[in-house]
């Protein structure tokens, strides 16, 4: 007799190794894996955010509004500037230095800002 269905799930080959795959449920924000820093949002404030995706628009509205300020720090000890600088967003580092950060704040790798270019 001929099987007309099919419940059974059909296997596919997967392309890509497992180890390269990122689960969605992570909480983990894609960033390039050169940057040196493992983003996580649940652990940025809003300028933080900003910065590390290199929206110029969104950090400039957070220090005008004064509800972050250029040397705020995250749960690692970074700066905006060092997200910044890490992920290679140019525009969102001189906003920060025309607004007078300071530039040799350590996180907890002891590395400055303008180390992780």
């Amino acid at each position: 007799m001929k099987k007309i269905f099919s419940f059974r799930r059909k296997r596919t080959v997967n392309p890509l190794p497992t180890s390269t795959l990122r689960r969605r449920d992570s909480g983990v924000q894609e960033s390039d894996p050169n940057s040196g820093y493992l983003i996580r949002a649940k652990d940025l404030e809003k300028i933080h955010k900003a910065a590390s995706t290199g929206d110029v628009a969104k950090v400039q509205h957070q220090l005008l509004l004064r509800k972050s300020g250029v040397n705020d720090r995250d749960k690692m000890n970074r700066t905006p500037l060092h997200l910044a600088c890490a992920n290679g967003y140019p525009d969102v580092v001189a906003l920060l230095v025309e607004r007078h950060c300071d530039l040799n704040l350590l996180d907890n790798d002891n590395l400055t800002p303008l180390m992780k270019v």
